[in-house]
C-alpha cells in the first residue's frame, strides 16, 4: 500500500477523506512558497555529503467545506534545493525528518477545528524531497504553513550516466 506509513485515520474523532493528488511544493520551481529556507552542508566529503535543512512552507490546506467534523488528509511533497557538483544530483541514503504545523486559521468560531501533521519522511529516489501527511478539520479551518527540519546524507550521481563521484 502506497501510504502504509501514515497513521491510521480511523483513530481520529470524526470521519475523514484523503485528497487524491499530493500537494507538490518545490523550492526550485516555487521559491515564493518557502519562508527563510536554510540548508547547510556539514562535511566536505563529495562521496558522502551530510546536510541539515530547515524552513517554513506555505501550504493553505483546507478542512472539508461540507462537514465540520470530517478530517481532510493530504500528502505533501516538499522539494529542497541541494547544492551539487555540476551535472550531478543528490540521492538521499539516510534521513531524520520533522514536519510541524506552524500557522493555522479558522474563519469563524473554531468549535470543531483541528490541524496536524501525522507522519513525515524523506523520499529516497533522487533529490531531497520531504514527504508529510497533513490534515485539517472544520468547514472553514485552514492549515496555512508547515515547518520542516531534515538532517540527511547521501551520495551524488552523474545526471546522464548514473555514475557515482569517486
Amino acid at each position: 500500500m502506497a501510504n502504509s506509513w501514515f497513521v491510521d485515520s480511523d483513530r481520529h474523532d470524526g470521519a475523514c477523506r484523503r485528497q487524491k493528488e499530493p500537494i507538490w511544493i518545490d523550492q526550485s520551481t516555487n521559491p515564493e512558497k518557502f519562508v527563510f529556507p536554510t540548508i547547510m552542508q556539514i562535511n566536505d566529503d563529495p562521496r558522502n555529503p551530510l546536510f541539515v535543512a530547515s524552513g517554513i512552507v506555505l501550504v493553505s490546506h483546507n478542512g472539508v467545506k461540507s462537514n465540520k467534523k470530517e478530517w481532510n488528509h493530504a500528502d505533501i511533497q516538499i522539494g529542497i534545493s541541494v547544492p551539487a557538483p555540476k551535472d550531478h544530483y543528490l540521492v538521499v541514503d539516510e534521513a531524520v525528518v520533522s514536519v510541524t504545523p506552524q500557522a493555522f486559521s479558522n474563519g469563524d468560531v473554531a468549535k470543531y477545528a483541528g490541524w496536524g501533521v501525522t507522519a513525515a519522511t524523506m523520499v529516497k529516489n533522487g533529490g531531497a524531497m520531504v514527504r508529510a501527511h497533513i490534515t485539517a478539520r472544520d468547514t472553514d479551518g485552514t492549515l496555512d504553513r508547515v515547518g520542516y527540519y531534515a538532517t540527511f546524507r547521501g551520495h551524488y550521481l552523474k545526471k546522464a550516466s548514473g555514475e557515482h563521484i569517486k
